[in-house]
This record gives C-alpha cells, sequence and structure tokens, in this order.
C-alpha cells in the first residue's frame, strides 16, 4: 500500500513537471509566438512606442497611400488569401519596411451570411492572416495589431451577393509616429 502511494505521488509530481514545463513561455517569443530575434536591435532603430489608445484613432490617409494601403477581399467563409491581394499587401509590406514611423491595424469584415459569433471569429481569421503574410514579407509583427468587426461594419448594404462580397474585406488604418 505505502509503495502505491509513493507511486501515485510520484506520478502527481511528474505531471505537475510537465505541465508546468509546457506552459512557460519560450524565450525568444514574443506573446503572439512568434520569434523575437533581434528584438533589441528593432527597438534600437524604432525607438518608437504606440499607447493601447492609439492604435484605436487612424492617421488620416492621402490619397498616395490609399492606392497602397487598399482593401483586399476574401471569399465567402474563407480567409485565405486571393492572387490579388498578395500583391496589394506586398506593396503594403514594402512601404511599411520603407517608413518604420508606420503602424497598422488590420481590421476583419464579413457579410452577413452566419451568425454573429461565427462572423467575430472569421473577421479575425482574416485581419490574422493579412498580418501573418506581411510579418512573412518581413514586416515587424509589433507594427501591426488585428482586430474583427465581424458584420458590423458593412461598406455596402447586404442586398445581394455582389454587395456581400464587397462587405467580405479586410481594411487597414495606419498610425504614424
Amino acid at each position: 500500500m505505502l509503495n502505491l502511494l509513493k507511486a501515485s505521488l510520484l506520478g502527481v509530481l511528474v505531471c505537475c513537471l510537465v505541465v508546468g514545463t509546457l506552459g512557460c513561455r519560450k524565450k525568444g517569443r514574443g506573446d503572439d509566438g512568434m520569434p523575437e530575434e533581434g528584438l533589441g536591435e528593432i527597438e534600437k532603430i524604432y525607438d518608437i512606442e504606440i499607447g493601447e489608445g492609439e492604435w484605436d484613432a487612424p492617421s488620416a490617409i492621402s490619397s498616395e497611400l490609399a492606392e497602397v494601403y487598399q482593401t483586399v477581399y476574401f471569399d465567402l467563409n474563407k480567409s485565405t488569401l486571393r492572387p490579388a491581394s498578395r500583391a496589394v499587401l506586398e506593396a503594403i509590406a514594402d512601404d511599411m519596411r520603407a517608413n518604420r514611423h508606420r503602424f497598422v491595424r488590420t481590421i476583419g469584415h464579413c457579410c452577413d451570411r452566419g451568425t454573429n459569433e461565427y462572423n467575430f471569429g472569421l473577421g479575425e481569421r482574416r485581419a490574422e492572416s493579412v498580418k501573418a503574410y506581411l510579418v512573412a514579407l518581413g514586416v515587424d509583427p509589433g507594427r501591426i495589431r488585428t482586430l474583427s468587426k465581424g458584420e458590423e461594419e458593412p461598406a455596402v448594404p447586404n442586398v445581394d451577393e455582389s454587395n456581400r462580397a464587397q462587405n467580405r474585406r479586410v481594411e487597414f488604418w495606419l498610425v504614424e509616429k
């Protein structure tokens, strides 16, 4: 009986150690799980901090920047990027790499198909898909925030399929420091 108790305690101890180890954040990774390699150098280059409230107030976008920061569109129930969207995002990444004082918020939107809860999740997946592509193109993930509006702010009324297609989108808010 005593051996069974010892074995049980040892098993509980091992489980606690495993769970504790798995729950630890890996060194060199940010809150989003992305590697922070060279982050100290990035902070030295930028030396810019964006306050939490500043992410909610977009900067005015000039017509020149509006041509770069174009809305990207998605297929029904999808968060995968279209080929045309990739070209837009490559231009955005080029601009962000050249203008390190620019930060961007990607805002995911949906049409009225599906529940509110589902559409908020889909909008978030769309915004995250855009962020992931920009990061893969060399934009620092700390300069991008995501937001989902779900179906709450349609670009046009959801009266037909043509309009619904215009509401399946990610838009950009610029924050400049």
